[in-house]
């Protein structure tokens, strides 16, 4: 026959021991749930994270267009410059030209009122 005194401290100690695993399993259902949390909270930040990038890309994309349009605008610039500093030297040889055509029609001038004068004594 079975002692039941045995019997009833063998499943006490049974039971303290699922007692045990009972806390034990419920503290690893806690961190579960916690790192479930966590894992969420992450998911979100990624989320946020690649909308961020996202933004960014499309931020980097418009300041890359217009520094290339502000190049454009630059070089457009340059070239106006260029062709306007041709138009002067141009200019500036017409105007030493017209001086030089002056001048000489000055010395024409004199030298016809000299005459003149000269054929007039």
């Amino acid at each position: 026959m079975v002692n039941p005194n045995l019997a009833i401290e063998a499943l006490k100690k049974e039971l303290d021991t699922l007692e045990a695993e009972k806390t034990q399993v419920a503290e690893e259902v806690g961190g579960l749930s916690a790192a479930r949390t966590d894992l969420e909270n992450l998911r979100k930040e990624v989320e946020s994270l690649n909308k961020k990038l996202e933004g960014t890309k499309a931020t980097e994309q418009l300041a890359a267009e217009r520094a290339l349009k502000g190049i454009e605008m630059a070089d457009n610039l340059h070239k106006e410059v260029d062709a306007k500093k041709e138009s002067s030297v141009g200019l500036k040889a017409q105007v030493d030209m017209l001086t030089k055509c002056l001048e000489d029609a000055k010395v024409v001038g004199l030298a016809t009122a000299e005459l003149y004068v000269g054929a007039l004594d």
